[in-house]
């Protein structure tokens, strides 16, 4: 995590490992945090509101960045993604005192500011400059969109044109993904 930090992708901070009693100690998203997966489902499945537009933003730049880097999450879902929605001072203070009520997604849009996307779990994680690899991410992704929000393949599309701009191997990845996913098809039809 402390490495992908350093690429300008956010994550928690780690404070401290201690290996002695095994714990972690890093940083918390506050109260107001939420899944990217809580957050679509909160909107209703309404997959056109211009918030969504700073959303695909950030998921296509951040993986993009992840890529260009070398780093394969291995885990690409949207319950991995942490919303962290930038609150007006007086909330965050009521907040930290624990107060505070946790915004909704329709408050977070509303607000026209959609905050930071934090990327989490990165127990699958490796180091890999292979195309396959990172088009394999790209799927994983995108299996977890279908799934998880039917309707949502043209918010997925817009995240891959964000992926583009961002890296600079972005065209070739994007072809070899789109081999992957015939591939799956395949293996889902035929076993």
């Amino acid at each position: 995590m402390n490495r992908i930090r350093k690429f300008g992708v956010p994550t928690p901070a780690l404070y401290l490992i201690d290996e002695v009693e095994r714990k972690i100690y890093m940083e918390y998203l506050g109260t107001h945090a939420m899944t990217v997966k809580e957050f679509l489902y909160q909107l209703g499945g309404t997959y056109d509101h211009p918030i969504l537009e700073q959303l695909v933003s950030k998921i296509g730049q951040y993986l993009g960045t992840l890529h260009q880097n070398d780093q394969i999450h291995g885990d690409l879902t949207t319950s991995n993604m942490m919303i962290k929605p930038k609150l007006p001072l007086q909330m965050e203070l009521l907040s930290y005192a624990g107060n505070g009520q946790k915004m909704t997604a329709q408050e977070i849009a509303a607000s026209g500011t959609l905050g930071d996307i934090y990327l989490i779990d990165f127990g699958l994680s490796f180091v890999s400059g292979k195309i396959e690899d990172k088009a394999v991410d790209i799927y994983v992704l995108k299996r977890a969109f279908i799934s998880t929000h039917p309707g949502s393949e043209a918010l997925f599309d817009r995240i891959l044109d964000k992926y583009k701009e961002s890296c600079n191997k972005g065209h070739a990845v994007i072809g070899k993904y789109k081999e992957v996913e015939k591939r799956g098809r395949k293996r889902e039809c035929f076993g």
